[in-house]
């Protein structure tokens, strides 16, 4: 049997002797035999084993695969570092301020990504939206879309005048702004294609997505906002 047959061979013995109830933890306990972590990839596990080395498991335990994985959110190799749902916004000379839209007047930041076809999306838009909301926080909201038609959408709020206002009646309200661009004016969309780059960069698929003051990642619909990290300042 080659190397690579038996590192699958250890892998699936040590994911059995962990047993089931160890896989469906974030993080199986240590011991001699080794951990097993469940990664937020769909079917994929981390392996590692007594002697430190790392490999990654299909959870039909069919498939073992080594080498370097990368999580695009921080940068980091996944065999030497411990996974964070962190998202390192500034990596790869990235602006925030550039692709997104400032929404509200507070002094907390976050950082929303979003898409028109993302009916979870408008839950989070709606919050964004809230009047004590917009007091307290200042989001910076990154729209990305997966059709021509939301595109198009997108367009409009990032072209209009009032992005707030812009908002809510494309995402929430599904109308044509009060703010929007006047038919045929020009309006400089280079922002708006760097966020659907930067999205790319960063791996982001599921949406909606949060980034808090402290930078983790929150996928999905918050109970509310103020469960979100304030910020070690705060």
């Amino acid at each position: 049997m080659g190397t690579a047959g038996r590192h699958a061979q250890v892998a699936f013995a040590l994911v059995m002797a962990l047993g089931s109830a160890a896989v469906a933890s974030p993080a199986a306990p240590s011991g001699a035999t080794g951990r097993v972590e469940r990664l937020p990839i769909t079917g994929m596990l981390k392996v590692t084993q007594a002697d430190g080395a790392v490999l990654y498991l299909s959870t039909d335990r069919r498939f073992a695969f080594r080498g370097e994985m990368t999580d695009l959110w921080t940068g980091t190799d996944l065999s030497v570092g411990e996974l964070e749902n962190r998202v390192d916004l500034d990596r790869n000379g990235v602006s925030v301020e550039k692709i997104s839209l400032a929404i509200g007047r507070g002094k907390q930041p976050l950082t929303v990504f979003v898409a028109p076809e993302c009916e979870q999306c408008r839950t989070v838009v709606e919050m964004l939206l809230e009047p004590a909301a917009l007091k307290a926080y200042r989001s910076q909201v990154v729209l990305l879309d997966s059709s021509p038609a939301g595109a198009r959408a997108n367009a409009v709020i990032w072209c209009a005048t009032d992005h707030a206002e812009a908002l809510r009646s494309v995402y929430l309200e599904g109308r044509q702004p009060k703010s929007a661009a006047p038919a045929g004016a020009s309006c400089d969309q280079l922002g708006l294609e760097q966020g659907r780059t930067a999205a790319r960069l960063f791996g982001i698929a599921q949406l909606p997505l949060v980034v808090d003051a402290n930078g983790v990642g929150h996928v999905g619909v918050p109970s509310s906002l103020a469960t979100l990290g304030r910020g070690d300042s705060q």
